[in-house]
């Protein structure tokens, strides 16, 4: 596994952030989803202050954007064609966004949407895990309900935050919850997991009548999300829930680029998503023996703030 280096706000990837108990539909030209509806919990700040100077942070989503490779048991950098139509080589990421308890209830057609939350990108540095999805406990809102589902694959490590790809509003965190209102602070270092799994009875439902279904049904697959959680006892927990969807895309392994990888030699950097000639998305196939594809992953749930503990959140990487 090697890093890439730079910044990734030029890339079609970097879209707008899901909410709560929505899924990721291709109703953007990128197959992105554009939807924006939260299960609106008790979400105030941790700190128990408002000053409106500040971004309160009510909810926190993460979301992975790269190349997954089953059988290698991989993540991995992709390719993608710039707008002066040259491959370019990308890094993996994981999305991460802090969001207001109103950017739940806003569009982004509405005025000052875009200061309510803060949108940053980070690095993960991982290794092969074996845990186990955990289903979510929707009707409440918090934890789990002890009911284990499938993974194909898990990964565990930590989140190295990208200092360039911050949004507007990350400068305006509140600095009594996050250190010099940096949300590095708090999410560089973080504990941090993603798997794959086949879709879960709740986001079939939920899809199943959509118009779009019938073309990307065979597309679509959960992806679990582990950070720390308090234990009440002063520890915490790293359960993975089934808080996102992913979108497995057609993918060209053959559309390769050489990157320097700093001691004289190169690497190659190979797996670009393909779209078709409306920009759309191409379906992978979710049903394949072995996945590799590309695979963009969308919040179905931003996780309230309360039920966390942000002073816990890079406990568990040590030696990682």
């Amino acid at each position: 596994m090697r890093l890439l280096v730079f910044s990734l706000c030029v890339l079609a990837a970097c879209g707008k952030p899901a909410g709560s108990t929505t899924a990721v539909v291709p109703d953007d030209n990128n197959g992105n989803d554009t939807n924006d509806t939260n299960d609106t919990n008790d979400t105030s700040d941790t700190s128990g202050n408002v000053n409106n100077d500040y971004l309160e942070v009510s909810a926190i989503g993460w979301e992975y954007v790269g190349n997954w490779d089953e059988e290698g048991d991989l993540l991995d950098n992709y390719t993608y064609t710039d707008d002066a139509g040259d491959l370019q080589a990308a890094p993996f990421y994981v999305k991460v966004t802090l969001a207001s308890l109103d950017y739940f209830s806003m569009t982004s057609d509405d005025p000052g949407y875009e200061d309510e939350y803060c949108e940053l990108l980070a690095y993960f540095h991982y290794g092969q895990a074996d845990w186990k999805g955990t289903e979510f406990d929707w009707d409440a809102g918090k934890g789990g309900t002890g009911v284990d589902l499938t993974t194909y694959s898990s990964y565990e490590g930590y989140l190295e935050v990208m200092p360039d790809s911050y949004s507007d509003a990350c400068y305006d965190l509140n600095p009594d919850v996050f250190a010099d209102s940096d949300p590095a602070s708090v999410i560089d270092g973080m504990h941090f997991g993603v798997g794959f799994g086949p879709l879960t009875s709740r986001f079939y439902d939920q899809f199943k009548d959509a118009d779009w279904w019938a073309d990307y049904s065979g597309a679509y697959m959960t992806a679990y999300i582990a950070v720390n959680h308090p234990d009440g006892a002063g520890g915490y927990t790293f359960e993975a829930y089934d808080w996102n969807t992913a979108l497995l895309v057609d993918t060209d392994y053959d559309a390769c680029v050489a990157v320097d990888d700093g001691a004289g030699g190169t690497f190659d950097v190979c797996g670009e998503p393909q779209v078709d000639a409306d920009s759309y998305y191409v379906p992978g196939d979710a049903n394949a023996d072995l996945h590799h594809n590309f695979v963009i992953t969308g919040s179905a749930w931003l996780e309230d703030t309360p039920n966390l503990d942000l002073s816990l959140f890079q406990d568990g990487t040590e030696g990682m």
